[in-house]
């Protein structure tokens, strides 16, 4: 167990970010304090907060009292897992591997918002580029027919490279923010391949984007590079 910060998330009227009320709630964001993972609340069940660092189990007294209680059968699952791995159920490791990718999820949405938004903004440079093009094509009453295929040349190489490069960002991504993680919460569990593929289609037809981009091969890969690298293993809780 790790502690985490409670972000409060709302949607509020603004001139240049500058807030005038609390404006509309919309959820909470936790953000692990170790690995500044970021997990997404509808609601949170915190009495209490604190901005002090405390002792994580006097933090759990004065901010989530009732914290063994309401989690105590997923509390049993993890240190389950971490102890005698080989005694999980099916259904028991298929439900923590799906947790582990629906935790996950929220990290991976955040990311590739803000790329949609960046993307975004290339293709408009790229058009603008070209829409460029052509009006000095029409301001020059004796513009060579090579001025327009040269616009159209540079847009189209600005898009195919942008595009090229959200592919390879968004693997680099996966390869170096979400893999790992899922591979510490798989190890433990020794996964075999079906039940990777249910959890995986699964999570698709709940429409969780994260499901849909992970590569079995490379997710096992990575799984098993953590077991024979780490001699303790544990759910990324």
């Amino acid at each position: 167990m790790t502690a985490h910060k409670l972000i409060r998330m709302g949607s509020a009227f603004h001139i240049n970010y500058v807030n005038f009320t609390d404006g509309r709630l919309l959820g909470f964001e936790l953000r692990c304090e170790q690995c500044q993972t970021p997990y997404w609340l509808e609601e949170h069940h915190y009495p209490h907060f604190t901005a002090e660092r405390l002792p994580l189990d006097q933090l759990i007294r004065e901010t989530h009292p009732d914290y063994h209680q309401r989690f105590a059968q997923v509390l049993a699952l993890s240190q389950k897992a971490r102890t005698e791995p080989m005694q999980l159920m099916a259904e028991e490791r298929h439900f923590l591997m799906a947790s582990a990718l629906v935790a996950l999820s929220y990290k991976w949405e955040r990311h590739e918002s803000g790329t949609r938004a960046r993307l975004a903004l290339c293709w408009q440079a790229s058009i603008g580029l070209l829409f460029a093009g052509a009006v000095y094509a029409v301001a020059e009453a004796h513009a060579e027919p090579l001025t327009w295929t040269l616009a159209g040349i540079m847009a189209g190489s600005a898009l195919l490279i942008t595009t090229g490069l959200r592919r390879w960002a968004r693997q680099q991504y996966l390869r170096r923010h979400i893999y790992p993680a899922l591979a510490r919460s798989m190890a433990p569990l020794q996964l075999p391949v079906s039940e990777l593929q249910q959890v995986l289609r699964e999570l698709r037809e709940d429409g969780y984007e994260l499901a849909s981009v992970l590569d079995e091969t490379s997710l096992l890969h990575e799984a098993d590079r953590y077991l024979q690298l780490s001699p303790i293993h544990g759910i990324n809780a």
